[in-house]
């Protein structure tokens, strides 16, 4: 499914290998998990706003310690991979399993999209009423979500990026 990628994941190999810091978001996280050997596949759509949950593993991490047990993110994806082996598995949702995971030090995926503001979810949206609809995705329901989750979870996330920006040192 990746194979158009493969020049990205390629790149991901070596900075993996290299120990260099890594975060990949959605997509981001598909290609890390594919260039530490894991397949990535088709799966049920997640889009929208899903409660994300925190793993044993997280509430140790340097990156994702200071968030909460549970929190709200938008999920757009409909492609899912299993942990990638040797992977400390971070978070979840009720749709999927693998939300977020660790390799090494400082390689991350997240599926989960906390870098997305109430501006470019309303983008997001406005480009992709078609694939909404054809997903049977209700926009007034994201929108709303978004107005209500969009600015408690920028704080969020500005938490998480200083300390992944910590990692660049």
């Amino acid at each position: 499914k990746l194979s158009h990628l493969k020049d990205e994941i390629a790149l991901l190999k070596k900075f993996v290998q290299a120990e260099r810091p890594v975060l990949g978001i959605c997509l981001g996280a598909q290609l890390l998990a594919a260039a530490l050997g894991t397949e990535v596949a088709p799966g049920e759509r997640e889009i929208g706003w899903f409660s994300v949950r925190k793993l044993p593993d997280a509430f140790k991490d340097p990156v994702l310690r200071r968030l909460p047990e549970n929190f709200p993110a938008l999920m757009w994806h409909g492609d899912h991979f299993p942990l990638p082996k040797g992977a400390a598995h971070l978070l979840s949702t009720e749709k999927c399993s693998c939300a977020g995971f660790r390799y090494g030090k400082k390689a991350y995926g997240l599926v989960a999209h906390l870098e997305m503001t109430a501006a470019m979810v309303d983008e997001m949206v406005a480009g992709s009423r078609k694939e909404l609809a054809a997903a049977g995705v209700e926009v007034a329901g994201i929108l709303e979500d978004t107005s209500e989750h969009a600015e408690p979870v920028e704080e969020l996330a500005r938490v998480m990026w200083r300390a992944w920006i910590g990692l660049l040192s």
